[in-house]
């Protein structure tokens, strides 16, 4: 009731001034004039025609949303975990050489603000010889590949349910290095020059999907 409200200020204004017409035109004791008897017949086809309005048309709306929220909230949480699975992954494959580093990355495996993991996961692109890149690529194709089929799915099946804060944020991953490489990977040899700029580019706008996301609970 209170999202109904908050969404129709001025309906619910004139419902309760119908009601309220309704049940003083009952206990009245004047002669019921013309004018009067016109307007608790207004009042009373308005409240059929809201009733009418709720049974038909919003609570189904309603719950035809409610049911899209849900199931783009499942889909944006496998989105961020694709994101965000591609530079530990790199990680765990090509492992820092240097003690130092090894001691950076143990304290911050789990915090995806820091640079020093997506700064290695680019690097790594860059240094880890012709397997490494093929293991590097085929990373990338499966994760954005994922990305994009989920993107996918919900501007095809939910686009009424899509805000444009959800559609930007859509827009600027799939216009990220990430899918730029991702889409010619196949056609000619990747180029990850800019991998630490283009995965910290990317993880940002992870956090951003994360907050948008918060819309749709």
């Amino acid at each position: 009731m209170k999202i109904f409200i908050t969404q129709h200020k001025t309906l619910a204004i004139f419902v309760i001034l119908s009601v309220a017409v309704v049940i003083l035109s009952l206990f009245s004791q004047s002669n019921d004039s013309p004018i009067k008897i016109l307007v608790v017949q207004i009042a009373i086809g308005f409240l059929i025609n809201f009733i009418f309005y709720v049974t038909l048309s919003y609570l189904p709306e309603r719950r035809k949303m409610i049911v899209a929220n849900k199931i783009i909230v499942q889909r944006i949480n496998r989105i961020i975990a694709d994101m965000r699975a591609f530079p530990n992954a790199m990680i765990k494959q090509f492992p820092f050489d240097s003690s130092s580093r090894k001691e950076q990355i143990k304290h911050a495996t789990h915090d995806f603000d820091s640079k020093i993991i997506l700064e290695h996961a680019g690097l790594c692109l860059n240094y880890s010889g012709k397997m490494g890149k093929w293991i590097a690529e085929d990373l990338i194709y499966t994760k954005a590949k994922c990305v994009e089929e989920n993107i996918d799915f919900i501007l095809k099946y939910y686009s009424y349910a899509v805000n444009p804060e959800l559609d930007e944020i859509f827009n600027k991953i799939l216009h990220t290095g990430v899918h730029t490489i991702f889409k010619t990977m196949h056609e000619h040899s990747a180029d990850f020059s800019n991998g630490s700029d283009e995965f910290v580019e990317y993880d940002k706008l992870a956090d951003e999907l994360e907050l948008v996301k918060e819309s749709y609970l």
